[in-house]
């Protein structure tokens, strides 16, 4: 049976098929996208006139000393398009004048660019919110409240579709932070990249630049200080180290003040700090700057103070205004500032530049020249951004994310930059607390974590530290980091009235364990956390302990909210999905209908969360083998989605993808493909190129091409989804090992054995370092390698490694678990290919006795179980009791999945061969016809399937002694091998499961 992403909800934070009022999520806590978003536009269809430009600040007055420099950069870049050059700093100098470069010939080149872009690239995280800046101008403000990697991927794909533009990188720290734009680097546009490397592997040409040579900075200074006549430029110049940040510094304070070289230079000798050539002589030339701004205007050094503990780049005036109430008196602070170089500003932003702050942060830090500590400019920082961030719940104001992008590079700065030692304010912990759901939305599940565990070590009550934990768990949870997840768990901090500490993380205590009385803050908070806590348990493979805490939640919440509350369908939805994943569909069953009854009372019969509960219902019904049931709510739940959401919404997409795995499930594959392409057309324009969302959508599309045959274009579809799963989330996420078992399945069935093997170990050594020995998943890992290892002869080994999956899969589901099941038939495929068949039918039974059991006498996989039983009789030459094994499954299936469906066909072959073996040839020439007109009805009439039933047929009709009938059944299968129109249909023997 096909299974595509398991969408159902698994919790109180928890959701399924998107479907929630207003704002959705996928996953843990992923993108979330508003149900009123306008549709964007095609990348390629986007023109735009000449002149589109963000760049950051006026060039420099005086450019020297770089005239070879420009002319070779130039030379670059005025070629052919689509070039990448590097200018780097050598020895990793900062300020050697890489970004005034960039500048310079972006300036004077605007003209031949529709557009001119600049980038600050310290990090993965600003590249990407420079490109979504520019997919905001480009669509004129269509992305607005669009995840931030969704605009970023529109804009790379406007890049990719358009030429004639220049995008400048500036700063990049790391290779990999710039990976987003590896698809550029072949294109009809110029990148420009500066950085302090010289090995980032990604130009075409790298410029190195060093410190100026003397005559050029003796220029430099003559030139800005009008001090031409002055016989201590020489010697100025050197003790600057010829550095020309430094130079322009002292250049900008000469001439800004009127001060000599001489007496200049006397200072300079004056200062305690060593005076030395190169980067080090720019502190001391600051040093004297600085001196001056408190002279002239105390204020201005009050605002640099702040600015050390920001981000150096892209500050919005609004935060440096909420410092006093005078804002001209701010605004000529930062005049002055501006005056002697010490930063840029224009209408909006204020911005540093790196090696200038560094140096002034140093100096804040040792309470040098700044008329306060390090911890109050801090403190002061925090509270000034405290009062500008939006307000709301960032996944629910799509409204704010504007205003977070611009934002959040500062939050994260002085959140680092908070002193371990000093007090926690109520600031900070609000702070914290909103960046991290944030940077959750855009799928930065890193920066959220690392906020999420800051947050925990505020002031806070203890609803709040609840709260905390269960974010950072989802973080933890998306990122794979199970280990993390564990210990998180076991330091989970105890629901109680003790007074608040400074660090919640010490607090060693099992969360309202079991027994334990449910007042506190607030039961139903209890019931929240329990419910959070059985999500990361659930998620740690514990679900023995979900379902008691599952259980309790909703005894909770009927208890204080009444029997008919919505959130007591959230708690019935989340114990379904726990009876599911613990084998007891049948269980869950009428609890998922209870909530989908008090979801449509609640908010009407056309709500979206009534959509999501017909999601779970259909899920379970699935379980039980009722897939024809499941259909109608899964399509009730996608016009659900139409009539809420736009036609390009996310929430549009996994009610496609759901109706697709359900047609697959019934045999019409060819019909499922068109909703799985829409799907994955959906999400690749809402979400981006690069979500990891993406990759589950191009899984599941390769799941219905290979039910249909088409492996060869399944392939290429899986290994994409590799590769953006491992880049989104690293190449050991637990994801990363379903992609590789997925990939390697295809192989397989390509008869590339030897590759799938290869990857299936390396998924067997992820998960297995993720996720634990014991988890459940490595079971999957093990089967799953076991059979390929059958498939390359290597039966002892194939053996062992089915023994452990069971003995797994017991300990962590019961011995009663229907993936018990799956893998006693493992074992026993295992068993039969070293010749022992009658060792193999124990545990065949005990297979049957259990799925017929848990999921009754009539489920598909009942007929699964009959059919190994009888195929490993059948080895035995005992035909006469496989034959009323088989009829029953093929009875099963045909009632359960309808007369036409493919595992019909496979079925009615295997009675077929037996009955032919036991002379019943009339029988079975029946059937073998049959087999035929449901192969070509699913597949068409020119795959290799078909041609393999007309071989099967024409050697029955030639034994009933119809030869011409059998030998024309043999030309037209022979007819479809030649013309090679068959497509490989895929392996057989032994199943995996994913």
């Amino acid at each position: 049976m096909t299974r595509f992403s398991d969408n159902a909800s698994a919790g109180g934070r928890s959701i399924a098929a998107h479907a929630i009022s207003g704002v959705v999520f996928t996953g843990d806590l992923s993108s979330v996208v508003s149900s009123r978003q306008l549709p964007l536009p095609a990348p390629a269809d986007v023109e735009i006139p000449y002149g589109l430009s963000n760049l950051p600040q006026s060039a420099a007055r005086l450019f020297v000393g770089r005239y070879d420099a420009m002319r070779e950069l130039t030379d670059a870049l005025r070629g052919e398009p689509g070039s990448t050059v590097a200018i780097h700093s050598v020895r990793g100098l900062d300020g050697v004048g890489k970004s005034e470069l960039a500048l310079q010939y972006a300036l004077r080149s605007q003209d031949r660019y529709r557009v001119t872009w600049w980038i600050s690239a310290r990090s993965a995280e600003s590249v990407e919110l420079g490109l979504a800046t520019l997919a905001q101008h480009l669509t004129l403000g269509s992305v607005s409240g669009r995840a931030t990697s969704e605009a970023a991927g529109w804009a790379v794909a406007w890049l990719r579709s358009h030429g004639g533009w220049l995008l400048i990188l500036d700063d990049v720290q790391h290779p990999e932070d710039i990976g987003l734009l590896q698809g550029l680097l072949s294109s009809s546009g110029d990148l420009l990249i500066t950085s302090r490397r010289g090995d980032l592997g990604v130009a075409d040409r790298t410029l190195e630049l060093d410190v100026l040579r003397p005559v050029d900075s003796r220029d430099l200074l003559r030139h800005s200080a009008d001090q031409s006549g002055s016989d201590d430029v020489d010697e100025l110049a050197a003790a600057l180290g010829h550095l020309p940040l430094a130079l322009n510094q002292a250049a900008a304070y000469l001439a800004g003040t009127g001060v000599s070289v001489a007496a200049y230079l006397r200072q300079l000798r004056s200062l305690p700090l060593r005076v030395e050539a190169g980067p080090a002589a720019f502190t001391p030339a600051l040093s004297i700057t600085l001196d001056t701004v408190r002279s002239q205007e105390p204020f201005a050094l009050e605002v640099l103070g702040l600015l050390a503990c920001l981000a150096p780049e892209n500050l919005p005036r609004l935060v440096v205004y909420g410092y006093g109430d005078d804002l001209d008196r701010v605004d000529r602070a930062l005049d002055v500032l501006a005056f002697f170089s010490l930063l840029t500003i224009d209408a909006e932003f204020v911005r540093v530049h790196p090696a200038v702050h560094a140096v002034i942060r140093d100096l804040v830090r040792e309470g040098a020249m700044f008329p306060a500590s390090w911890n109050e400019w801090v403190t002061q920082a925090v509270r000034l951004l405290r009062r500008i961030v939006p307000f709301g719940d960032p996944r629910e104001e799509l409204a704010s994310w504007q205003r977070w992008k611009q934002l959040i590079p500062h939050v994260v700065a002085v959140t680092d930059s908070w002193p371990p030692n000093a007090g926690i304010t109520s600031d900070l912990s609000v702070l914290l607390r909103r960046a991290a759901l944030f940077a959750a939305t855009q799928g930065w599940y890193r920066q959220a974590t690392a906020l999420a565990r800051k947050s925990l070590k505020t002031i806070a009550t203890d609803a709040e530290v609840a709260d905390d934990v269960a974010d950072l768990a989802s973080y933890l949870r998306s990122l794979g980091r199970h280990d993390e997840l564990a210990e998180l768990l076991r330091k989970t901090p105890s629901v109680s009235v003790d007074p608040p500490v400074q660090d919640r993380t010490d607090v060693l205590a099992s969360s309202v364990p079991i027994g334990e009385p449910d007042h506190v803050f607030g039961r139903s908070d209890v019931a929240a956390e329990l419910s959070d806590r059985a999500d990361t348990l659930q998620e740690l493979g514990h679900n023995d302990e979900v379902l008691s805490l599952r259980q309790r939640a909703l005894a909770i919440t009927e208890e204080i909210l009444g029997f008919d509350h919505p959130d007591v369908a959230k708690r019935l939805s989340a114990l379904g999905a726990t009876l599911r994943e613990l084998g007891r569909a049948s269980d869950a069953l009428p609890l998922l209908q209870r909530a989908l009854v008090i979801t449509e009372m609640a908010f009407g019969p056309d709500h979206p969360q009534v959509a999501a509960r017909l999601n779970d219902l259909a899920s379970a019904l699935t379980d039980l083998g009722r897939v024809a049931e499941a259909l109608p709510l899964q399509q009730r739940a996608l016009v659900i989605a139409e009539e809420a959401f736009t036609d390009d919404h996310p929430a549009i997409a996994d009610a496609l993808a759901n109706i697709a795995a359900i047609l697959t499930d019934l045999g019409r594959p060819a019909e499922a493909i068109p909703l799985q392409s829409r799907a994955v057309a959906i999400l690749e324009g809402a979400l981006g190129p690069t979500h990891p969302d993406l990759a589950a959508a191009l899984n599941n599309l390769a799941t219905v091409l290979r039910a249909t045959g088409r492996i060869d274009e399944a392939l290429p579809l899986q290994q994409r989804a590799l590769a953006l799963t491992a880049g989104a989330l690293g190449p050991d996420h637990p994801q990363v090992a379903s992609r590789l078992s997925n990939l390697a399945s295809s192989l397989r069935a390509l008869g590339r054995i030897d590759e799938a093997i290869s990857l299936q170990e390396r998924a067997l050594a992820i998960t297995e370092r993720t996720l634990g020995a014991d988890h459940p998943d490595m079971a999957v890992r093990l089967g799953n390698l076991a059979i390929m290892l059958l498939d390359a002869g290597q039966v002892e080994k194939s053996l062992a490694y089915q023994q452990r999956a069971l003995d797994i899969t017991e300990r962590a589901l019961g011995p009663d678990h229907p993936g018990v099941a799956t893998r006693l038939g493992g074992l026993s495929a295992a068993l039969a290919a070293q010749g022992r068949h009658a060792e193999a039918l124990r545990p065949l039974r005990r297979a049957l006795g259990i799925i017929e059991s848990s999921l009754g006498p009539d489920h598909p996989e009942v007929a699964v179980a009959l059919t190994d039983l009888a195929g490993t009789l059948n080895a035995l030459g005992r035909d006469v009791e496989a034959t009323p094994l088989q009829q029953r499954a093929l009875e099963i299936a045909e009632a359960q999945l309808g007369p036409n469906h493919p595992y019909v066909a496979t079925l009615s072959e295997n009675l077929a061969t037996t009955l032919i073996h036991c002379g019943r040839l009339d029988e079975g020439l029946r059937l073998r016809q049959r087999v035929l007109a449901i192969t070509e009805a699913t597949l068409g009439p020119n795959h290799l399937e078909v041609a393999l039933a007309l071989h099967r047929l024409g050697m029955t009709l030639s034994a009933l002694g119809r030869l011409e009938e059998g030998m024309a059944a043999d030309a037209r299968a022979n007819g479809i091998l030649e013309r090679g129109e068959a497509r490989h249909a895929g392996g057989s023997g032994a199943r995996g499961d994913g």
